[in-house]
């Protein structure tokens, strides 16, 4: 990674920005028939339209506390559904934002829902709103009601699924049409963990011009937004529906500093600290172990949604139990989310911050160790919490912090109710179940760090936010750039695997590691969606440095030669680059002298051309830091960066042909 254009961190303390979001809705409902159109919509709003702002409610007081920014658009009331279906043991509501890469995947799951119908009886009722992708000739809003009378469609114009109201509608519309003694919420995206809208410090003088970060979970590429993780508590609790669970089918949630803010707004909670397979949940294995243990009722003290969250974790297993091979893992983890079991586990990081932050000056160095050593699920600047706690009580000796961590271990126990990781990687058996923010330089910009420090200021993660960048005094870190680039693979034999990688600042990323990288996020991988297309889009800010884009042709047993093109869009200029690539004598990865750059003498990427089976992109992605007047620019890529490319294994090269 490049030295220049980078500043140096040390603690400080961030002034408040001035104004924190608040959210709250539209109205819902739509027109009886199987498959009906509607057009009725609100009129735009005015983003000058003042807000009132108004404090969160807690478990006691009304949703009505709470006022949500309308929406562009939203599904006209007067047009409502008024047909209920019949009363259920269980309403499934599923939140299906899939206007972006993930759309083919959503068809999959759509199918398996829907494919669960002959299943239900009187126990389950699936209520669904989704969107897909206008390029897979879809592009509307559908609301999708699903029982054992059959199935009912109604459609509309092209919603904002990431805007906070319509989420909110859509919650009172499930339990206005279908009354079941229990609700649980499946959150259907891409996921980005804690990043939130509006988190850019504005005081910030070298970031004043970059647009703040929008990740958390339900990306909606149309609109172009992305809900926070803010908007979407503030959602839940706008519309009074008592959750017995909250389902993440998304990348990196089974966050701590999600955790944190979802406590109440459901009693469990599920998700995953690292990458989700594209393919998600088996939606109609899920529902019929849901059906089953719901016969033999929840254990004492435990209540409806434990027999859901048992269902959802135990069918991933079972359903990936064949799908990780090599580094690959994947996991699913299963929370309690009652406010007391989430303050307690909150309360004891906090104590576990303050210790090791007296113990910096003494344990600096074994601590950063122990940060490396400790899991990273997915991406690179978020370790597994108790992986990296239980690492540090072994090299760090102090009385009262092993008191802490004993502590933090007692609350982990209560929180985490089961947690399950399926993959080789010896490391990831140490997984405890919950992630947290825990980066090093090479992993985040300043921006970020900023970020972050914004949004933890005035809750229990202040500490840990604080001992996060007391760790990282001294380290250099990039400022963040607009992402303003993408990349595109298609290739003309279905039978041949071929995969898209990028090699951003710091380390390279393939397609069939998961959707999600340090800056950006992949599509499905074509091996699971048995496509011709991979994808590559970065997030709202990127890592300041170089990006490459290749192409590797896994052991796919084809003997045919595959012909694919690579384009790469940059700020709406796209270049496309073809190519030939040819089927290798034996697996690549079976053997680490057929690496392309494990050799001293590789010293530039264009070496990668020479193995037959890989491809490297012409292009080289630039994205440069602008401050004080001067251009940083970035020198060519090291060989130590080139082997980056090599260092991430993948599952397909054992697992056969199409």
């Amino acid at each position: 990674m490049a030295t220049s254009s980078m500043i140096k961190i040390y603690p400080t303390t961030l002034v408040a920005c001035a104004m924190s979001m608040l959210f709250a809705g539209c109205g819902g409902g739509g027109s009886g028939g199987t498959e009906v159109a509607n057009t009725g919509v609100t009129q735009p709003i005015s983003s000058t339209q003042p807000l009132v702002e108004v404090p969160s409610p807690t478990d006691n007081q009304q949703s009505a506390t709470i006022v949500l920014p309308a929406c562009d658009q939203n599904i006209d009331t007067a047009s409502g559904q008024k047909e209920l279906l019949q009363a259920a043991d269980w309403t499934y509501l599923v939140y299906m934002a899939a206007d972006n890469s993930l759309s083919a995947s959503a068809l999959n799951d759509l199918q398996e829902l829907r494919a669960a119908a002959s299943k239900l009886g009187r126990r389950v009722n699936i209520v669904i709103q989704y969107e897909t992708s206008p390029e897979d000739g879809v592009g509307v809003t559908r609301r999708e009601l699903i029982s054992s009378q059959g199935t009912q469609t109604f459609k509309y114009s092209n919603l904002d699924m990431a805007c906070g109201a319509n989420l909110k509608d859509f919650l009172r519309y499930g339990k206005a049409v279908s009354p079941s003694q229990n609700y649980a919420l499946v959150l259907w995206s891409h996921g980005s963990g804690w990043r939130s809208a509006g988190s850019r410090p504005s005081n910030t003088a070298a970031t004043a011009t970059t647009p703040a970060l929008t990740k958390g979970i339900l990306d909606d590429a149309t609109s172009g937004t992305f809900m926070s993780i803010a908007t979407l508590r503030d959602s839940i609790k706008a519309a009074g529906v008592p959750l017995e669970l909250i389902d993440m089918d998304a990348c990196d949630m089974g966050m701590i500093e999600v955790i944190q803010a979802l406590a109440g707004t459901a009693r469990y909670l599920v998700g995953s600290e690292g990458d989700v397979p594209s393919l998600g949940n088996q939606y109609t294995d899920v529902i019929a172990r849901l059906i089953q243990q719901n016969d033999q009722g929840a254990p004492n003290g435990e209540t409806a949604g434990y027999l859901l969250g048992q269902s959802l974790i135990s069918s991933y297993q079972d359903n990936y139990s064949n799908w990780a091979s090599g580094n690959n893992v994947v996991d699913k983890a299963f929370y309690r989310l009652d406010p007391q079991s989430v303050t307690n586990y909150v309360s004891a990081v906090q104590g576990v911050a303050n210790d090791l932050n007296r113990l910096l000056p003494n344990y600096r160095d074994a601590i950063k160790q122990a940060r490396e050593e400790a899991y990273s699920p997915s991406i690179q600047a978020n370790r597994d919490l108790g992986h990296f706690l239980a690492i540090v009580g072994q090299r760090v000796t102090d009385a009262n912090l092993s008191q802490r961590i004993a502590a933090f271990q007692q609350a982990e126990q209560r929180l985490v109710v089961d947690h399950r990781t399926i993959g080789n990687d010896t490391r990831a058996a140490a997984m405890r179940g919950v992630a947290v923010f825990l980066p090093n330089a090479t992993s985040i910009s300043a921006t970020e760090l900023q970020s972050y420090q914004y949004q933890m200021r005035g809750t229990a993660m202040a500490d840990w936010s604080n001992f996060i960048t007391n760790l990282l005094q001294g380290e250099a870190l990039n400022y963040s750039v607009a992402g303003d680039f993408s990349a595109r693979l298609t290739w003309d034999n279905p039978k041949a695997d071929l995969d898209l990688w990028v090699l951003e600042p710091g380390r390279a990323f393939s397609i069939s590691e998961g959707t999600n990288t340090n800056n950006g996020f992949f599509s499905p991988d074509s091996y699971d969606t048995r496509s011709t297309e991979e994808s590559y889009a970065t997030r709202d800010l990127v890592q300041a440095g170089q990006y490459r884009f290749y192409v590797s042709r896994m052991f796919d047993n084809v003997p045919e030669s595959t012909n694919f093109k690579l384009c790469v869009t940059i700020k709406g200029q796209t270049q496309c680059e073809t190519g030939t690539l040819r089927q290798t004598n034996k697996p690549m990865f079976s053997d680490p002298s057929n690496y392309p750059f494990n050799k001293q003498e590789h010293t530039t990427v264009l070496d990668a051309n020479g193995y037959g089976n890989w491809y490297a992109s012409s292009q080289i992605v630039t994205r440069e830091v602008v401050r004080g007047g001067a251009t940083q620019t970035y020198s060519t890529l090291t060989p130590k960066q080139l082997q980056m490319i090599t260092s991430r294994l993948s599952r397909k090269t054992t697992q056969g042909t199409f």
